[in-house]
């Protein structure tokens, strides 16, 4: 017979095709012609050599599997040669005939199709299971499923329904979320983000957010029951883009609370706030989002409210690490969670996967400014994880923002410099000529601006000049 066989642990492309004996039933077993097997993510493991029961090399994979009876072994009474079975609890299911406990054998009706029965004898138990014997769901209860769209969350659906609970369903998409409302979900997820401080909002300010989810129906709903004079919802499809705006926007919050505790003033605070939503913009759009979601609310808005407002959380830790506290202290110290210490990890972990270095990606092209070919914020991301591992106070931390700055950044600035001083020359052989008799009081030079002010005493006349 032709089976799939695993020589060495790997992907499953690496699974070769060959003929192998037909498999003979010991005492209690059974043999199957496999009608399906199910591609599961515990034979992934397998064929990877990660799942928790290892089997030795060489074997077959495939433990979901679905067919017909053709042989008995010893001892079997319950099953007959010719039923329909599944069972969740084989090995070998990769090819044409398997063997497997009987005892693991739930016999089938014919109106079963073999791919839909082999999710039954390890799916539907798993999702009653957890929903029975470790939630205890009762009746009018609800039930939230994430990644509904897929094997687990399907039969989560289909059994939390039946146990009498409202499902309230989360997927990754349209077509996912219209097979979770087709198994019985009764109501799709919608992500609620955009520039909102919840103080503000109690106190009826003026605030506009953005409702996002694949069911225009449902964010129709969500935007009728929340709307009011003063907090509106605008509408949006693209989860991706919300979420991702939603959630990494408070790195860069940390970010440019270390500029301000820094004393860094309000041009560099804007070249971050720019460099970031760009860096931003990039991720959500390698990770299926749209560009014009985070030039809107849940982008831009949320980025640049989370970044200068007094009331930010994770603008409030970077000011505080830029002070020198541990960052122990200071999240013991606060009330509230901030949730960019957390997913700066995750935020770098996405951008090492590549999302962010793409340079023929046309999202990412007109991001980078003529001659910089490092995302300014991703020196700022670099730095803020180096400082939230810390127990320690900031060394060099000055030295350290000031590579955010890139070269082409410090060339212009040297340029500039170097015409000032030309500029200064300039001007003071021009004052010897136009004022011979002026008399200078002490020049005042304000550093680091290359602004100079002269002010000179014309003897003879007693007016006063500028240069």
């Amino acid at each position: 017979m032709r089976a799939l066989v695993c020589h060495a642990y790997g992907p499953i492309e690496s699974l070769t095709l060959e003929d192998v004996p037909e498999p003979r039933p010991a005492a209690g077993e059974i043999v199957v012609k496999v009608g399906a097997a199910g591609v599961s993510f515990a034979a992934m493991l397998g064929i990877q050599g990660k799942h928790q029961n290892k089997p030795p090399l060489p074997f077959v994979p495939g433990n979901e599997i679905a067919g017909e009876i053709v042989a008995l072994g010893e001892g079997v009474r319950d099953l007959k040669v010719g039923q329909r079975i599944a069972t969740g609890g084989s090995r070998g299911g990769f090819a044409e005939y398997c063997v497997t406990i009987a005892a693991n054998a739930v016999p089938i009706p014919e109106s079963l199709p073999y791919a839909e029965a082999t999710n039954f004898p390890t799916l539907y138990p798993t999702a009653y299971g957890a929903l029975k014997w470790k939630a205890n769901m009762q009746p009018g209860e609800v039930l939230l499923v994430h990644g509904a769209g897929g094997g687990s969350g399907l039969t989560a659906i289909e059994v939390g329904k039946a146990m009498g609970a409202i499902v309230i369903a989360s997927a990754g998409g349209a077509d996912k979320l219209a097979a979770a409302q087709e198994a019985g979900a009764d109501h799709p997820v919608v992500v609620l983000s955009g520039p909102s401080f919840a103080v503000e909002v109690s106190q009826r300010l003026p605030t506009a957010v953005l409702a996002a989810s694949p069911d225009t129906r449902a964010t129709g709903l969500v935007q009728a029951e929340f709307r009011s004079p003063y907090f509106r919802l605008y509408g949006s499809d693209d989860v991706v883009g919300v979420e991702i705006g939603g959630a990494l926007k408070n790195v860069i919050a940390i970010a440019a609370g270390v500029v301000e505790g820094l004393g860094l003033g309000h041009n560099a605070l804007a070249a971050l706030v720019t460099r970031g939503l760009a860096e931003l913009t990039r991720l959500a759009c390698a990770a299926g989002g749209r560009r014009e979601t985070l030039s809107g609310l849940s982008g831009l808005g949320d980025l640049v409210l989370t970044c200068t407002g007094q009331l930010s959380r994770n603008r409030h830790v970077g000011v505080e690490l830029a002070r020198g506290r541990p960052l122990a202290e200071i999240l013991a110290g606060m009330k509230m969670i901030a949730e960019g210490v957390r997913t700066t990890g995750a935020a770098l972990a996405l951008g090492g996967e590549g999302a962010l270095t793409r340079r023929n990606d046309p999202v990412t092209v007109d991001a980078y400014v003529q001659g910089d070919r490092t995302p300014l914020s991703s020196h700022v991301s670099g730095y803020v994880q180096s400082v939230l591992v810390r127990d320690n106070q900031l060394v060099h931390a000055g030295d350290m923002i000031l590579q955010m700055v890139d070269d082409d950044y410090r060339a212009l600035a040297s340029e500039a410099q170097a015409q000032a001083d030309a500029a200064r020359a300039a001007l003071a052989a021009l004052e010897a000529k136009l004022f011979p008799l002026a008399t200078p009081t002490p020049i005042e030079r304000r550093e680091g601006l290359g602004l100079l002010e002269c002010r000179h005493t014309v003897s003879n006349t007693g007016a006063r000049a500028r240069p």
